[in-house]
C-alpha cells in the first residue's frame, strides 16, 4: 500500500503529463494557407544575395513525441519546399542557370549539425541530401550504423564531394512537395532524433548563373562614337567595304584595332542596327 506521500507525488505526476500532452497538442496553432504562402515568400525570396539563415521553429522547453514535433514543422517545411521547388513560367520566372537550395537543420551540441537539403533547378528532378558525418566529426556519432541502414531503406545512397546521402525526387504535381517535406521530416525526426528541444533552423538560396545588364532596344550611331570615344578610340569616317544598295545610306566607323563597324540608318530618329565585320 502507497504512503499518502507517495499517492501524492504519483497525482502530481499525472497532473504533469496530462499538462504537457496538452501543451503538446497546442504547441503551435496551424497557420492558414494564406498565411503559409506570405510566410514562404518572405523567407525564400525569389532572388537572393547569398544564402539567407532563418529559425523555423523555436526551441521549446520540453521534449515532443516523435508526432508532436511532426505535427509542429510540417506545414511551415512543407510551404518552404513549394516555395523553392516551384519555378513557374521559363523567361518570365526563370533562366536558364538559375538555382535554389533549402537547408533545414538542428544542432544537438556545439559543433554538431544534423541537416537535410535540397537542390532544385527548373526542370530538372529536385537532389535531396542528408547529412553523413563525412565532413563534421562531431556529427558523426549521430550518424551511426542504424541511421545509415534507415537511409539506405528509403532509398539514399552516399554520393558527391561530401559523401552526403543522396536521392532524386521528381515533383510532378506540386502536392508532393508536401510528401518531400514529410520525408524530409522523417529524416531529422524518426532518424537523426529532433524533438524540439532544439531550434530548427533554414538555409534559403535562391541564385543565378546569369546577370540582368543594360541592353540596347535599337543603337544610333552616336551612341557607338560616344561608346568608343570613352574606351579612348577615335573615330574617323570610312569608305564602304563591297557594294551598297543606293536606297541605303551607310555610315562607317574605324577605330584604332582594325575593326570596321557598319551602320545602317534605317529610321528617320537616327537609330540603327549595328553589324561588326572584320576589313
Amino acid at each position: 500500500m502507497a504512503c499518502p506521500q507517495s499517492a501524492e507525488v504519483g497525482m502530481e505526476t499525472t497532473k504533469r503529463m496530462k499538462r504537457a500532452n496538452r501543451s503538446e497538442g497546442r504547441a503551435r496553432p496551424r497557420l492558414r494557407p494564406a498565411r503559409l504562402r506570405a510566410l514562404a515568400e518572405r523567407l525564400c525570396p525569389h532572388k537572393t544575395d547569398g544564402k539567407v539563415r532563418h529559425e523555423l521553429v523555436p526551441a521549446g522547453g520540453s521534449t515532443l513525441t516523435s508526432a508532436g514535433a511532426r505535427a509542429l514543422a510540417i506545414d511551415q517545411m512543407a510551404a518552404m519546399v513549394s516555395r523553392t521547388c516551384e519555378w513557374g513560367e521559363p523567361i518570365k520566372d526563370w533562366d536558364v542557370g538559375d538555382h535554389r537550395f533549402l537547408v533545414l537543420e538542428f544542432w544537438p551540441r556545439k559543433g554538431a549539425c544534423l541537416y537535410v537539403q535540397i537542390w532544385t533547378e527548373p526542370l530538372e528532378p529536385v537532389l535531396v541530401e542528408a547529412c553523413s558525418g563525412a565532413w563534421n566529426p562531431a556529427a558523426r556519432p549521430y550518424v551511426r550504423g542504424p541511421q545509415r541502414a534507415a537511409l539506405r531503406t528509403l532509398g539514399y545512397a552516399p554520393g558527391g564531394r561530401a559523401r552526403n546521402y543522396q536521392k532524386r525526387w521528381t515533383l510532378s504535381p506540386l502536392a508532393d512537395a508536401r510528401a518531400l517535406a514529410d520525408e524530409l521530416l522523417t529524416i531529422l525526426i524518426d532518424i537523426v532524433g529532433y524533438r524540439r528541444n532544439w531550434a530548427l533552423g533554414m538555409g534559403y538560396c535562391s541564385e543565378g548563373r546569369t546577370k540582368d545588364d543594360r541592353v540596347f532596344s535599337s543603337v544610333a550611331k552616336d551612341d557607338v562614337e560616344r561608346m568608343l570615344s570613352l574606351r579612348g578610340c577615335r573615330v574617323v569616317s570610312a569608305e564602304p567595304i563591297g557594294p551598297v544598295k543606293p536606297s541605303v545610306g551607310t555610315d562607317y566607323v574605324r577605330v584604332p584595332s582594325a575593326i570596321t563597324i557598319p551602320y545602317t540608318n534605317l529610321r528617320a530618329d537616327n537609330s540603327a542596327i549595328g553589324m561588326w565585320r572584320d576589313p
